[in-house]
Formats: structure tokens, sequence, C-alpha cells
């Protein structure tokens, strides 16, 4: 490798160039992001992204300079360097979900999106870490500990997949999975400046996934740049006979590339949902950043809609959301089948063992405590998210607008010991419509965040309609180019 090949902040396109060119190889590049996680993840400041780091890498780089002197590139992400959440399967490592219970379970395959990746010339690099089980914001857990925001180190970075935000972030790949049940894709990539999309439900496998609820779980992608983003997304949109849901496949049309001089901002009717924006003072510094972005939306021609319409984050969280209600049978299932060797065989024995990481314990608990077969709130949940879909479509359709926008956070991610507050990302995975954050600039800086603290900007869009987020996220991030990397 050149002494002129620097990993920070490159692109898929920047390697397929670099690899072309000569001026690197898989095995080189590999090696040199491996170097970056052994020096910046464990020391001081200890971010705590990276759980296992394949110890197979290497050998798949060196496979695959041999395919490419042969045959060229394998595909669209040829030696692109994954970092995988560690709920998602991975044959070649442990897959714990951040928990001491399942430090041990190796599964007998990988997930169908990771055989899409490897397939696609992927190299799965390592494993992140997550807010144990998913069921938090903060990612923290029983097996490894707190992740560090890199942008103010006093902070959490978001969750549940903070580990896979914070990596991309520092660099350690280029891009990453996460899993997004509630906020827990688009929580990090908000906190972390990084773009973040859960996509239309059923568009990506979960087939290999350790669930929380059968119905709001999701794959999503993070990535430093929509393009990067969308080329994974691409790969990993496919049908899987083992996931009815991945029947929608069917009738979503891809798109192999985004161009941004295809599709600009300029005459979109992009609705403010007004009811998503914070009136303490804790969501001044928020507000401040959203206002910032509607005022450059509109100087580049957008028409922007005030929607008033009065939807509520955290009593949609309350009142509809069935999260808690699937969680211990969506466990438990897990435990009795793919997990079938663990000790531990249901959500109640995690409990009582009292290993769980005490900042979960209230939601397993509660989660345990609820007989969703049994409970005319849980009919009535999701009979509400039904309706729900409808209201928000005719919502849009009445409003004429070509996607919603708000803050995926009211106010920043919280200081490290504090829980989550005030996300908005309910109302995406309630609808299983596709929405992207995208960052949105910095609050003001301070001795704890030299360059502020990172705002994520939300755009929402009628189901399967992932393409025209994804083109909107591109157009915006081209127009404000607020991708910043973190001080180390």
């Amino acid at each position: 490798m050149t002494n002129n090949f620097c990993v920070e902040e490159i692109t898929i396109s920047d390697v397929h160039n670099a690899i072309a060119e000569g001026r690197i190889t898989c095995r080189e590049l590999i090696k040199a992001y491996i170097d970056r996680i052994d020096k910046l993840d464990s020391n001081f400041p200890k971010y705590n992204s990276i759980i296992t780091i394949n110890p197979n890498a290497m050998k798949l780089a060196e496979d695959l300079d041999a395919y490419y002197a042969e045959s060229g590139f394998k595909g669209p992400l040829h030696g692109i360097p994954i970092l995988v959440k560690d709920n998602i399967y991975t044959k070649e490592m442990p897959t714990t979900a951040g928990s001491v219970y399942l430090k041990d379970f190796i599964p007998e395959k990988n997930a169908f999106l990771i055989e899409k990746l490897m397939d696609a010339g992927a190299i799965i690099l390592a494993k992140t870490n997550m807010h144990e089980l998913a069921i938090g914001g903060e990612t923290n857990n029983s097996l490894k500990g707190q992740t560090i925001n890199p942008y103010d180190h006093t902070r959490t970075p978001g969750g549940s997949s903070g580990g896979t935000a914070v990596a991309i972030a520092m660099n350690f790949g280029i891009i990453g999975l996460g899993t997004d049940t509630v906020n827990s894709v688009r929580s990090p990539a908000s906190g972390c400046n990084l773009v973040g999309l859960r996509p239309s439900y059923g568009l990506i496998s979960k087939n290999g996934v350790i669930p929380s609820s059968f119905n709001q779980d999701n794959v999503g992608v993070i990535a430093r740049t929509v393009e990067d983003l969308n080329i994974a997304f691409q790969v990993m949109t496919a049908y899987d006979e083992h996931d009815p849901n991945t029947e929608k496949v069917h009738d979503y049309v891809k798109i192999d590339e985004v161009d941004n001089s295809e599709f600009t901002l300029q005459g979109l009717r992009i609705g403010v949902l007004k009811s998503f924006f914070g009136q303490s003072d804790i969501n001044m510094s928020v507000n401040e950043v959203m206002h910032n972005c509607l005022e450059i939306m509109k100087n580049s021609g957008v028409e922007v809609i005030e929607v008033h319409e009065d939807y509520d984050a955290v009593e949609l969280q309350k009142t509809t959301s069935v999260d808690l209600y699937e969680f211990k049978d969506a466990l438990n299932k897990f435990l009795n089948t793919d997990g079938k060797d663990m000790k531990i065989k249901t959500l109640a024995d995690m409990i009582d063992s009292n290993l769980l990481y005490e900042g979960i314990m209230p939601s397993c608990i509660q989660a345990n405590s609820l007989d969703r077969n049994n409970d005319e709130n849980y009919l009535y949940r999701v009979n509400r998210r039904l309706e729900l879909k409808k209201e928000i479509t005719d919502l849009m359709n009445r409003y004429e607008i070509d996607a919603l926008v708000y803050p995926h956070q009211k106010r920043p991610v919280v200081k490290v010991g504090e829980s989550q507050a005030e996300r908005n990302g309910i109302l995406g995975s309630l609808l299983g419509f596709p929405a992207m954050v995208v960052p949105g600039g910095f609050t003001n800086p301070t001795a704890e965040a030299p360059l502020g603290v990172p705002i994520g900007i939300e755009f929402l869009g009628r189901e399967l309609d992932d393409k025209s987020i994804i083109r909107i996220g591109k157009a915006f991030e081209q127009l404000t180019r607020f991708r910043t990397k973190p001080q180390q």
C-alpha cells in the first residue's frame, strides 16, 4: 500500500478506484482497518465499539485479491469492510446480542443478508457493540459495557446500534449494519453524524437476526455517505423464501445508483411535522439546527409546508408500539430454536439469574409480564398501527408532500448514565415506511464537544418508496455536506 492512501472518510468508489489503479489490495486495506481498530477502539478514550474482529478477515481479503487478479471485481462491494451489529448471525464469529448469556453462541450459518453481502464481494470485518438484546437506546450491556460517543466522550452514541455507528464514524469500516425496532439505526446515526436508513418493512430479510419483535424488527444500514449506504441496501434487498415478509420485494423497484444530477431538492414539497419539535429549553439547540436545515431547503427551491396534525412520539410508544408485547415470545422462540444449546431457555430465566445489564431489567420484567395472546391492549395496538398507516398516507396525499421531515431526536443524545429521551423514530417503526436520517449539523461547540453534538434530520416517505427518500437524502447531503469526522 502506498503511503498516500488513507482510510479515513474513504468511500466504496475510492476503494475500487485504488484497487483498479494498483494503489492498494484488499489485504492491505483490511490490515489498515484492523490496525486502526487495535490502535483506537480500546485505548483512551475507550470507544468500545467493537466486540469481535473476524479472525478470517485477512484470508477473505487475500481470496478476493486472487479473484480480482483472475476475473476482476467480484461485485459492487468487492473488498469493502462491513461492520455488523452483534445480533446478526455470523457463522465465523459469536453472535452475542451484547449479552453474557450468548457470549458462546456461534450460529450454524450466516444470516441471509450476510450471504448476500459476501456474494457481492464484501468482507465481514467485525461485530459491533449494542444495547443488550436491542432493548434500549444507550448502547450498554453485560458483556462489553458502555460505548462512547466520539463527538462528546461524556455522551452515549444513541442506540441500540451504537457500536456500529461509532465504528463507522471512527472509520473502522465503510458500511455498518444495524437493526431498528423503534429507533435503533437512526438514533445512533443521528448522534454520530452519519446517514442511517430504516427501509420499508419487508425489503431486507430478518432470517438470521436475534429477534426483539415479530412486527417491528427491521434491518438497516449506517454509512458516512448516502451513495455507499444505497449500494449496500440494494445488495441486501432480496426475496428470501424463509422470510415471508420479503414478498414485498416483488413490489419494489431497485435503483442501482443514486445520481444527484437526476434529482435535486428543487420543486419538492416537504411537510414539517411540527408536533415532533420540542418546546422546552432543552430542545432549543436541536430546533436551531433544524431551522437552519429548513432554511437551506427553502433556499434550494423546496416548498416547506407546516403540518400541524398532533402526533406525539412518546404517546405513540406508550399506546401503539407492540415491541414489549412481543419481546418475550420472540426471544424465547430464538432460545429454543437456533439458540437451543444455550443453558438459558427463557427471558424469565435471564431475569432470575440477575446477570442482565441493570439498565434493561425494568423493560425485561415488564415484557415478561405481558401476554400478547390474552391482552386486549395488544390487539388494539395491532389495529391502531394499521389505522396509523392509513392516516399518515392520507395526510401525505392531502398535503401533496413528497416526504415528512422532523428531528430524529428533540434533544441531543444523552449523557452516559442517562436514558435516551424524546426520540421520534417510533413513527417510521410503527408504519413500516422508509425513514432516513441524514446529518443536519451540530449544536454549539463546548469543551466536551469541540465540534458540537451531531443532530440528525429524518425524512419519512411512503411505503415502498425508498427510492425517493434515498434521493432526497442524497440531494440534501450534497447540498449541505454536514458530515465531519470526529476529533480523536
